[in-house]
């Protein structure tokens, strides 16, 4: 939490809207954490085109030419 206590205090002055908005959220933002690395890529974002541009260039998921909604349903049923 050092490196975020540094980002505060340098952006606090000229963007306290948004350091505030993080710093609510920050344990949120960095929940993936808590799972083992090798899933960190796969629920990271839940941001369609990075996760589509991840599994079509074969980074994270390894399951290049699927759809992020069938990783994320295969990803449940796995389970």
């Amino acid at each position: 939490m050092a490196n975020f206590e540094a980002f505060t205090t340098k952006w606090i002055v000229s963007e306290d809207r948004v350091v505030r908005c993080l710093a609510d959220k920050i344990d949120r933002a960095l929940t993936f954490y808590d799972f083992p690395q090798q899933d960190w890529s796969k629920i990271r974002t839940n941001n369609v085109a990075e996760r589509a541009a991840s599994a079509s260039s074969g980074n994270g998921s390894g399951r290049s030419g699927r759809s992020p909604t069938k990783n994320r349903q295969r990803e449940l049923s796995e389970r």
